[in-house]
């Protein structure tokens, strides 16, 4: 038993090294074990992915066993490193499974921090697999829990995903609401990476609401921000959204010019769905340009990315 307890303690720890390499935009997971040196070839954001993907699978099994055994602390903070590596990478149901499993390791602790994190998390592989209204219930809790800590990063971290889970069950006016408090308190709580993200949200509401002009102010308002902020995760994502405001718009040229950006910097990231999402908005813009041929081989990229990942924009990218 004190054997795999260690093992399992070194397996929350460096997963958790990993993910702050891989996905610095991620919330920091509260941990105390200690973990290993970096290992080597794990310096970079893309290295530390491509480890996480490898490791998923006895991850994974790590976080059943930490439940099975009671090491609640371990089974609750290790669904967390994983939370990058699920949302790049596509794995749905594997989040959603392994989160819930968290929250009930969570409670049995009595860790209402990693509780409220794990259910902010489970919200968005709710969202991912077409399931918002399920997390609803489960961000009002956490809600309740960041007010009643006082912690306003955190309170405006669960409020973006209230918002995106508002948004993704017709609750327009209420998505919209918590979207722009959730930007205010990330902005006063000095979180310039929070208020990135939420602006970056708003701007993709108003794209889905047929308003190109908002969506396009919102996510120039974003890339602004995230420029300050060293991660190329965060500033690859926004930059295909821009591209994607500047196509609706008919903005020909800036979209392509700002879909190669998003391309390069989304390449050099890993993030799979951003990969996919860019390159889809450049083929589109060069469609619009009048270069076809170019269009369909970002096109093809664009499918490959989206077919690993299971995403249903698959099937668009086809008909194109």
């Amino acid at each position: 038993r004190c054997l795999f307890r260690s093992v399992l303690t070194w397996y929350a720890a460096d997963p958790g090294m990993a993910e702050r390499i891989a996905s610095p935009n991620n919330r920091d997971v509260k941990w105390t074990g200690q973990p290993d040196p970096v290992p080597a070839g794990l310096a970079t954001g893309v290295q530390a992915m491509e480890w996480l993907d490898a490791e998923r699978r006895n991850l994974v099994a790590a976080i059943g066993l930490a439940a099975r055994l009671g090491f609640d602390e371990v089974a609750a903070i290790l669904p967390l490193t994983l939370w990058g590596l699920f949302e790049q990478r596509g794995h749905w149901h594997t989040w959603l499974d392994t989160n819930l499993t968290g929250i009930e390791a969570a409670r049995r602790a009595g860790d209402l921090d990693a509780e409220a994190d794990l259910l902010d998390s489970v919200s968005r592989a709710y969202v991912a697999l077409g399931r918002a209204e399920e997390g609803l219930g489960d961000l009002r809790r956490a809600v309740a829990i960041r007010q009643a800590q006082g912690d306003l990063t955190k309170l405006a971290a669960t409020r973006l995903e209230l918002s995106i889970a508002y948004f993704e069950t017709g609750r327009v006016t209420e998505a919209i609401s918590e979207c722009e408090q959730a930007a205010a308190m990330a902005r006063e709580s000095g979180n310039p990476r929070g208020e990135a993200h939420a602006l970056s949200d708003l701007g993709e509401m108003y794209q889905r609401m047929a308003q190109p002009e908002k969506s396009l102010e919102y996510h120039l308002a974003a890339q602004a921000i995230a420029a300050q902020v060293p991660s190329p995760i965060l500033i690859g994502a926004v930059q295909a959204n821009v591209a994607d405001a500047y196509l609706d718009l008919g903005r020909t040229g800036e979209a392509v010019a700002a879909a190669r950006t998003a391309v390069e910097l989304n390449e050099r990231s890993g993030n799979r769905m951003a990969q996919g999402d860019s390159h889809r908005v450049l083929g589109d813009a060069l469609r619009d340009a009048g270069q076809p041929a170019e269009a369909c081989r970002h096109w093809r990229a664009a499918l490959v990315a989206y077919q690993e990942l299971g995403d249903p924009r698959a099937e668009e990218v086809v008909g194109r």
